[in-house]
């Protein structure tokens, strides 16, 4: 079994060496493939990975956002069912004070248009963003992502005018509707609870905050030519591990592809492309002269 091995793998080399010989034997000057520098075409085809890398994560991004700003936008259309009705289904007596009352529909409509405002941003970047990332020209993916996250501020200013305005009015109808200790401590909760609202708001915002320049531009990535700098290949979660084995994995599949385009404008024929289990491609041509002048 042994000898049987060796032998085959001897004869493997064989081809391989007369192929090679072969193949080394052509006229390379008429080969429209030999003539791009190996290292300009590893470097293109590295940077057609990396701009494919920066695609897909501006799909995510933009899938991201889209869920986002769904969330916001069905809290937003609960609260605006809830301002409907503070305005619809609450009377108050003739003797009411007017200022109070009117203060009270001021901060019931703040409530509304808030929200409603929320809600129709997120409809209309929703649906213009995910149509223009989908079916929009080449880059449309990128400017999508771009333009849903320059409109994030916006639709969470608009909820939180409208959280706000539900607070108020919660606030005010608390002192039209009850005793005076009542409303007191009514106000105290809906107070503590804007504080805390608004101090959590800007802790996690401290938190998260970052600074534009700072961070690494895929589109820069995408329209440029070349591999940008690093902080664009670790944003891609490309580490210098992974870098090697892909160019390896490029200069492998070059020689393969540079050998069949010989093979096939020379007449060599009978291709067999065989992997071992460590990941090394063997390609062995058998032509009808090697095989007839070595058997």
């Amino acid at each position: 079994m042994l000898t049987q091995s060796l032998q085959l793998h001897c004869h493997r080399a064989i081809e391989w060496h007369h192929a090679g010989s072969a193949i080394a034997a052509l006229d390379h000057s008429k080969c429209e493939l030999c003539k791009v520098p190996p290292a300009e075409a590893d470097k293109l085809e590295l940077t057609s990975l990396i701009k494919k890398s920066a695609t897909d994560l501006k799909g995510k991004e933009l899938e991201l956002n889209k869920s986002n700003f769904e969330a916001v936008g069905t809290q937003a259309a609960v609260l605006a069912g809830f301002a409907i009705c503070m305005i619809v289904k609450i009377d108050f007596p003739d003797d009411v004070n007017p200022v109070s009352s009117s203060l009270y529909y001021f901060f019931a409509l703040i409530n509304l248009v808030g929200n409603i405002a929320c809600v129709a941003s997120v409809a209309c970047v929703n649906i213009m963003g995910t149509s223009l990332g989908l079916r929009g020209p080449d880059g449309s993916m990128l400017q999508a992502a771009d333009g849903m996250h320059k409109q994030r501020d916006r639709i969470f200013w608009a909820f939180t005018t409208g959280l706000v305005g539900c607070a108020l009015a919660t606030l005010v109808l608390a002192w039209l509707k009850m005793q005076p200790v009542t409303a007191a401590l009514c106000t105290a909760v809906v107070l503590y609870g804007v504080a805390s609202g608004v101090k959590v708001s800007l802790h996690v915002q401290k938190l998260f905050r970052y600074k534009e320049t700072e961070s690494g531009k895929v589109d820069d990535v995408l329209s440029s030519e070349t591999v940008g700098p690093e902080s664009f290949v670790r944003q891609l979660g490309v580490d210098s591990d992974t870098l090697i084995q892909l160019l390896a994995k490029i200069r492998r599949r070059r020689q393969v592809l540079l050998l069949v385009a010989l093979a096939r404008r020379d007449g060599l024929h009978s291709m067999v492309v065989r992997r071992q289990a460590a990941g090394t491609p063997e390609v062995i041509f058998r032509t009808a002269a090697v095989l007839t002048g070595r058997q």
